[in-house]
């Protein structure tokens, strides 16, 4: 289970409404004071997310203000990363492939068309793997509610020196 920490932003009688901080590489690189892509990437990127849970009578758990454990599946997570990256790829090589052998055949010599076949072949594994993901994965990767952060469960897992 990979775990955040959140800060409820908001409980109703429908909803309690998380917000986590977003982080990237940059922030715990050395050199992002004098980096081009840091200063980019403070300047542009967004700072947090909000998740609505239902709320399902745990409205009287936690209140706004509160530190909450958030947790996604790691199986799940990683498997989906791999079926969103590694499908368009392997069609992106096999249209350029295909572009090599086909295309000549068919009058239509030259990279451009080459190129362009291996785009659309990556652009339709793209449509593919988002109808996929929307029909059997639904609700799998929504983060959970683990419960109340404490900061005693934070120090009990950092390393001893």
């Amino acid at each position: 289970m990979i775990e955040e920490i959140g800060t409820v932003k908001q409980v109703d009688s429908e909803h309690i409404v998380v917000q986590t901080q977003l982080k990237n590489a940059c922030q715990a690189c050395s050199q992002k004071s004098q980096c081009g892509t840091g200063v980019i990437a403070r300047a542009v990127a967004k700072k947090h997310s909000d998740i609505a849970f239902s709320a399902e009578e745990q409205t009287h758990l936690y209140q706004a203000g509160e530190q909450v454990r958030l947790g996604v599946n790691e199986e799940s997570l990683l498997a989906a990363s791999a079926i969103m990256y590694v499908f368009p790829l392997m069609a992106l090589i096999l249209g350029a492939l295909l572009g090599q052998l086909v295309l000549p055949v068919l009058g239509l010599s030259g990279e451009g068309f080459i190129i362009a076949l291996a785009f659309l072949s990556m652009l339709g594994a793209f449509k593919i793997v988002k109808k996929w993901t929307r029909r059997q994965c639904a609700g799998r990767f929504q983060p959970i509610l683990l419960g109340k952060f404490k900061e005693k469960e934070e120090a009990s897992t950092l390393p001893h020196t």
